[in-house]
């Protein structure tokens, strides 16, 4: 029995662990999405006024 309380802790460390990743890389990610949306926006806004080509 003690095994199992043994593994069971371990998976919630790992479960923790995991978490804890996946708040660090959406934290990280979220500047890079905003920083594609202005792109966007802004390619989208030089194509209607024509000014110059888009840039991709």
């Amino acid at each position: 029995m003690d095994n199992m309380k043994l593994k069971i802790k371990e998976l919630e460390l790992k479960i923790e662990e995991l978490e804890a990743l996946l708040d660090h890389i959406q934290d990280s990610s979220q500047p890079q999405m905003d920083h594609d949306n202005v792109r966007a926006l802004i390619n989208q806004i030089l194509a209607e006024k024509e000014v110059v080509p888009a840039v991709t």
